[in-house]
């Protein structure tokens, strides 16, 4: 069952579980797919975390799969705030915070978490990863051509 179409090619679960590590793993649940398929890949990023250490990312509600999973037990986290209660019950140990996004740092295995609001909040975290990987100036020139006014001091970064 093809997951999406791009580009005229299928891309479908098992291809893409199987490709994992080409990919940094932004987890929301879209609603063309269904939520088993967003848990399976989310699961599988976790499973694939000892060799892989592109950043984990969670846009929106998708926080409540990975916080399902684990991934924030002892880290803080975020969703979209008409979810917070629902991500609450879903993570053991970590703090849930009220924040346009949230930079946990590394866990256990030295991949960094991410997590994010809305899907507005989603870009303030992608603009912020283009920060920390391509710098301050890369990330307001994309910002720029997306028209989006970046939101950067409204997240929680912990050192």
């Amino acid at each position: 069952m093809p997951l999406r179409r791009l580009r005229g090619s299928n891309l479908t679960r098992r291809r893409l579980v199987a490709n994992l590590a080409e990919f940094s793993c932004e987890t929301r649940p879209p609603s063309t797919v269904g939520s088993s398929t967003v848990l399976t890949l989310a699961q599988a990023h976790r499973d694939n975390e000892l060799t892989n250490h592109h950043p984990n990312r969670s846009i929106c509600t998708g926080a409540i799969f990975l916080g399902a999973l684990g991934v924030f037990d002892t880290l803080f986290c975020t969703t979209h705030w008409g979810s917070y209660d629902r991500l609450k019950a879903r993570v053991k140990t970590g703090m849930v915070v009220a924040a346009r996004f949230v930079d946990a740092g590394e866990n256990a295995n030295g991949v960094r978490i991410i997590s994010s609001g809305g899907v507005s909040c989603g870009i303030d975290a992608s603009l912020y990863v283009v920060k920390l990987f391509a710098g301050e100036e890369a990330a307001k020139a994309v910002a720029q051509q997306l028209d989006y006014a970046w939101r950067k001091t409204e997240g929680f970064v912990v050192l």
